[in-house]
């Protein structure tokens, strides 16, 4: 499998290190009662991230109480991460005090988290234990609801709700919703308006009016009635003009429709409303960014920097400093943190944690290391240490830096996900699983965790469990895990499959039929051969004479030329030439035909000449150092497969193919960087895993060697690879063995 881990803790790692840093605020303190009662008093006035200061610094002073598991749980749930609540909530409820106030919570939380099978096991125990609880048939009616399954049961539980406490309103909307479902339209259209003004009567509770004012868009929408909805939403935005729910839902329609101006219209306004939001100021920010507007963009990130409030303006640098490390900008992302800092000399211990992550990302090491030692919060330290020494491709350092802050901080998935990474590259597959699965289920959108775990196991051959993770939850957050998701399931099917529904979505992003289809011609080949492949994309009710399909062409050519139809390649070749002569792929098409047909100078002007109109073409670069390797030109062949390697950043063919070339005649340096760069996009990679190691072994640097020798025999074990592994196992300390296993604390599953 390709991953591309030059930029596995740089590019999208990158993400998932701010989104670690936002959910990090907490300091550790002393004074058990005095904590407790600053975590009551807080979550009381709703702030709930706040409280998680207190009740860390207890938790981390060893208290074993419910009361404490309780509000940590709850101000999990109160600061939008759910599941992260799970195992405190499941130790309070071992408390019968705190079984069903716990319980509840845990059981709502889940169908927050669209865990709604927890969520129905959680309320079946409770209504258990107390079969008057009103509350817990509503949750259970809400996740039966949300299992797309359970509708009867959903009314069934509702109306029992409904039975004991007359104003369960909550009931009234699981019954609306699963009266939709059931296709019983008018009655949940009545549910849903009487649930919006029950709550617009009150104050207190204009979010959940928004709410049901929000479902009401939702549910004209579902039933096409695109006027009525476009009405409703309009009333909301107007009536809840502060609600994140009906400006997110305002902005989500307005995108969909391909109203821009309208969501940008929206934006200003909800900013407007509240400055202060810093989500609105960014989702201006990339809206206007999008349409071209860059000048304006960057003027409303530099504007609040200019307030004569240092706390905002302090706040706004540190924005800003974001803002500019998401476009790259390290050296201006640094900039804006210092003068952040200087006008909060004792900064968060969130803050110092970004501005630590920033230079890490800018490659100021040694710096970050400075940022990491004033800091006061242990998790942080040991996670900034840990990163640092990854970078410096210190693995084994980097994981037990890692393990020490993971014992403070067991429920951070991206530490998770980096000690992960730091056992793969160590050799420690067992503990890389382990963490992995440990990320996904703190919460799957956080890392490449999810995507990472599918990959591994599909290396493996352990498909079955290679498509449950990728799957989990059966929320495919972008094309890369559709398309893995696809591959799993056609090569577990051992031919190509149809696109199952969950992915059906996908075939409106431009490129994906196409990506799909040629993923699964790969498939067909490599199980039943080339001339079922073949068959697979002449079947396709494709167009191959229209240009987004161009790459299913050059596929279908290649596998024509292989099952001996050379003159039915030519002609479709041709055919696309004269077509579109402004497309690279055709001339690639014709370029692979004539290098089949041993007309060398032909081939290579048709592939120059791709090139000419997309230098970026990999499939011409690939061609162009095949005639070039062919015409004994070996420096002039690896100068194209680099090209080649970099303008595909997930393929390792290649890169393959330079290590091939280099491996006979180039430089042991040059050799070794080519394996690397393949192992940086493919850590499952076996081949390479051993040819490096016996490299390394041979340079005298043999922990590294061993590190990949246990990957070599872990996926592709040879007698060669395993001897290699026993010699190096029996020079080296016992230190260099795997670690015991993954750092756990309270219940992970």
């Amino acid at each position: 499998m390709m991953t591309p881990s030059s930029d596995r803790v740089s590019a999208p790692l990158r993400w998932f290190w701010l989104l670690a840093l936002w959910l990090s605020v907490f300091q550790f303190g002393c004074g058990g009662p005095d904590l407790l009662q600053e975590a009551k008093q807080l979550q009381a006035s709703g702030r709930f991230e706040q409280s998680l200061v207190p009740l860390r610094a207890l938790l981390a002073q060893g208290v074993n109480d419910p009361e404490v598991d309780f509000l940590y749980g709850n101000a999990l749930q109160g600061s939008g991460v759910p599941m992260m609540s799970i195992w405190a909530l499941k130790r309070s409820m071992e408390d019968p005090e705190w079984f069903q106030r716990a319980g509840l919570l845990l059981a709502s939380g889940a169908v927050m988290a669209k865990e709604y099978n927890l969520s129905i096991d959680i309320s079946n125990q409770l209504i258990e234990a107390d079969p008057e609880s009103a509350s817990a048939y509503v949750i259970r009616a809400m996740a039966r609801v949300g299992t797309r399954r359970e509708y009867e049961g959903a009314i069934e539980d509702a109306d029992r709700a409904l039975e004991i406490d007359p104003d369960a309103v909550k009931a009234q909307v699981a019954r609306t919703i699963a009266m939709l479902a059931l296709d019983r339209i008018e009655e949940a259209s009545e549910g849903l308006a009487i649930a919006e003004e029950y709550y617009a009567l009150d104050e207190i509770n204009q979010v959940e009016a928004a709410h049901f004012c929000a479902a009401q868009v939702s549910f004209a929408r579902e039933k096409r009635e695109f006027e009525e909805a476009a009405e409703v939403l309009a009333r909301c935005v107007e009536r809840y003009p502060e609600s994140d729910e009906i400006i997110g839902q305002a902005i989500e329609y307005y995108d969909g429709q391909g109203l821009y101006d309208q969501s940008i219209e929206v934006l200003e306004k909800a900013l407007a409303e509240s400055p202060e939001v810093s989500d609105y100021r960014v989702g201006l920010v990339l809206r206007l960014e999008a349409a071209g507007r860059v000048d304006e963009a960057l003027a409303l990130m530099e504007e609040p920097t200019k307030s004569e409030d240092p706390s905002e303006a302090a706040a706004a640098f540190f924005d800003l400093a974001g803002y500019r490390l998401s476009k790259e900008d390290f050296e201006g992302s640094i900039e804006a943190y210092e003068k952040g800092l200087e006008i909060v000399p004792r900064p968060s211990a969130t803050r110092l944690f970004g501005f630590a992550d920033a230079l890490i990302v800018a490659d100021r090491l040694d710096r970050a290391l400075e940022v990491a030692d004033q800091m006061e919060v242990e998790p942080h330290k040991e996670l900034v240490y840990g990163r640092v020494a990854f970078q410096r491709d210190d693995y084994d350092v980097a994981l037990d830096h890692f393990s020490k802050g993971l014992l403070l901080w067991p429920d951070n998935s991206v530490a998770r996900y980096l000690a992960a990474n730091s056992a793969v590259e160590v050799g420690d597959l067992d503990r890389a699983i382990e963490e992995y699965r440990y990320a996904v289920r703190i919460d799957a959108s956080t890392s490449d965790a999810r995507v990472e775990l599918a990959e591994l196991y599909l290396a493996e051959g352990e498909l079955s469990t290679a498509l449950q993770v990728i799957r989990h939850g059966m929320e495919t957050p972008d094309p890369r895990s559709a398309l893995l998701d696809l591959e799993i399931a056609s090569r577990l099917a051992k031919r190509p499959i149809s696109v199952p529904a969950h992915l059906v979505g996908f075939n409106q992003v431009p490129g994906f039929v196409q990506q799909s289809a040629i993923q699964m011609a790969e498939v067909a080949r490599e199980q039943v051969g080339a001339e079922q492949a073949v068959t697979f994309l002449e079947q396709l009710s494709l167009d191959l004479e229209q240009p987004q399909n161009a790459p299913v062409l050059v596929e279908l050519v290649g596998l024509l030329n292989e099952v001996g139809r050379g003159a039915e390649a030519e002609a479709l070749a041709k055919r696309a030439v004269a077509l579109d002569p402004s497309l690279s792929s055709s001339y690639v098409a014709l370029g692979l035909v004539l290098e089949n047909g041993s007309d060398g100078e032909a081939s290579v002007a048709a592939f120059d000449r791709a090139l000419t109109i997309n230098p970026a073409d990999t499939l011409a670069l690939m061609g162009r150092a095949r005639m070039a390797e062919a015409g004994g030109d070996e420096q002039e062949a690896l100068r194209f497969y680099r090209l080649a390697a970099d303008s595909e950043p997930w393929r390792t063919d290649a890169l393959w193919a330079a290590a091939r070339l280099l491996e006979s005649s180039g430089p042991q340096t040059e050799f070794d960087a080519a394996l690397e760069a393949l192992l940086d996009r493919d850590p499952y990679d076996g081949s390479a895993a051993f040819l490096l190691a016996q490299s390394l072994e041979s340079q005298g640097e043999e922990k590294r060697a061993l590190w990949l020798a246990r990957r070599a025999v872990r996926f592709d074990p040879t007698p060669e690879s395993e001897g290699l592994l026993g010699r190096l196992s029996a020079s080296l300390p016992a230190s260099s063995e795997p670690s015991a296993g993954p750092v756990n604390q309270g219940d992970s599953s």
